[in-house]
């Protein structure tokens, strides 16, 4: 009887211990099931943080671009400004003290500019600027580099290119703006004028003794003076 009773008690025993361990297995495979839905929602949420931090970086670059771009660019005619092209010569300038790779550079002055804003208004002197730059990009190679200097002035960069080979450039430039017959209009309807123009060219090229991209332009600007001492409308190399 007691025996019986023992048996009893032992298998009773046994019974809870397989529920206490059914019980803890089923516990474990709900909190790992538990532990990989909270780590796969935090993975998703991780990504999708991954993804906006990627495309907020990717905006913010853009608009690093264009906003540099607008910092680099000629409002109105939407050459390259004075900075731009400084830049870029000052890079050249460093590539030829080490590979001596020649450049030439064309600064270009509009021949009596004044009397177009003086005669019409300055939104014709707006016009007349639109069209040279045009005219002036339009005649440049595509490896040249065409900027405004400033007021009626452009520059023109040309890379591996002789002082030879610049003041064709330049005549080719000079001929082009000559050529050009702008059909002004007044804002508001008034009347049309036809308009002609010229321009006047200083060329050089780097020399072996400049000691910096400075000397080159200043000397453009020296070639352009006597230019326009000699007549307007023509070239002069130095």
């Amino acid at each position: 009887m007691i025996k019986l009773e023992n048996e009893k008690l032992v298998a009773s025993l046994q019974a809870s211990k397989d529920k206490v361990r059914s019980f803890i297995f089923v516990s474990c495979i709900l909190l790992l099931l538990i532990t990989l839905v909270f780590l796969f929602l935090r993975y998703r949420h991780n990504l999708k943080t991954a993804e906006v931090i990627n495309k907020t970086n990717n905006e913010l670059k853009q608009a690093y671009i264009e906003i540099e771009n607008i910092a680099l660019t000629d409002s109105l005619t939407l050459l390259k400004n004075r900075r731009a092209i400084v830049k870029n010569i000052q890079d050249h300038y460093l590539q030829f003290k080490r590979h001596k790779r020649d450049f030439c550079v064309i600064l270009i002055d509009i021949d009596f500019f004044k009397q177009f804003n003086d005669t019409y208004g300055h939104h014709c002197g707006d016009v007349v600027l639109k069209e040279v730059a045009q005219c002036i990009k339009a005649t440049a190679r595509e490896s040249d580099e065409v900027a405004r200097w400033g007021g009626e002035e452009f520059l023109v960069f040309l890379p591996d290119t002789s002082l030879e080979n610049g003041k064709l450039a330049a005549e080719r430039t000079r001929q082009a703006v000559e050529a050009l017959n702008i059909d002004y209009v007044q804002p508001d309807n008034t009347g049309s004028q036809k308009l002609k123009l010229t321009i006047t060219l200083g060329v050089t090229n780097i020399w072996n003794d400049d000691t910096s991209s400075d000397s080159i332009i200043v000397r453009a600007d020296k070639a352009l003076y006597q230019g326009k001492k000699q007549g307007r409308n023509c070239i002069v190399s130095l």
